[in-house]
């Protein structure tokens, strides 16, 4: 990688916080600009800078807006502890994440076709019990065998809850064209308060769990916990979408 100066924008993005800034109160940096930028780079960087200059002996999080997101976000938490405890090599940690995007790809292919025979509002319950039980028995098996197959699953029901959730929520805003942009907002918004609620919970967990054998075990079991909570949610959601198909065929 080749560096060259910063321009003025990279370093107003650098510096932002520091004291001569004038924007050092606010509570919200956005950079917007072409690919390949240099945007990522100067925010984490800044991130970095901030956290360590303006607090001491607190906990951060970065979090992103997507699915793979999540894996990178959350899972890659565990990551390193689950190798330290396995015995895990760099390869086999690294697979982790790989089998399960290769299932998302798998799920996200599927897709079309299961909803040719399946209605996706079924797809998306079934997916979202389905991902969540397996999430949470994560927690109960040592076997790596074991776990990249659970891993490559859960990546398939993902995929398929996640494109079929953005069928529901599309058709739920076609009855209130009103509030079309909040609730779509609300549907893939969810997947940062997901990323959000695991990145302060999983820490909390491994800290508990410190000393035990396998401590990341419980971490595992948290997250199935919490996705079955959302499963509720998304079954409610389904029963309002119901009731709107009703009243609009009759």
């Amino acid at each position: 990688m080749k560096f060259e100066a910063f321009s003025e924008k990279q370093t107003l993005a650098l510096t932002w916080w520091s004291d001569s800034s004038p924007w050092r109160d606010w509570d919200a940096v956005i950079c917007d600009g072409a690919v390949r930028s240099g945007k990522t780079l100067c925010m984490g960087i800044s991130f970095l800078c901030w956290a360590t200059r303006r607090f001491d002996g607190r906990q951060f999080g970065m979090c992103g807006k997507t699915i793979a997101s999540l894996r990178r976000n959350v899972v890659s938490v565990l990551l390193p502890v689950m190798r330290a405890d396995l015995q895990w090599s760099y390869t086999i940690a690294g697979a982790m994440n790989t089998v399960n995007a290769a299932g998302y790809l798998v799920g996200a292919l599927l897709m079309p076709r299961l909803v040719q025979h399946i209605s996706h509002e079924r797809v998306v319950l079934a997916s979202a019990l389905l991902a969540s039980v397996l999430m949470g028995i994560s927690g109960l098996f040592t076997d790596t065998g074991m776990l990249l197959a659970l891993r490559l699953l859960a990546g398939v029901l993902s995929a398929t809850l996640f494109v079929g959730g953005g069928l529901l929520a599309a058709r739920l805003s076609s009855y209130a064209p009103a509030h079309s942009g909040l609730l779509l907002g609300l549907y893939y918004g969810g997947t940062g308060w997901g990323i959000a609620g695991s990145a302060l919970w999983v820490p909390l967990a491994l800290e508990l769990s410190a000393g035990q054998a396998h401590s990341w075990q419980s971490s595992w079991w948290l997250l199935g916990g919490m996705a079955i909570a959302m499963k509720f949610i998304a079954a409610y959601a389904h029963g309002i979408s119901a009731q709107a198909d009703f009243l609009n065929e009759n």
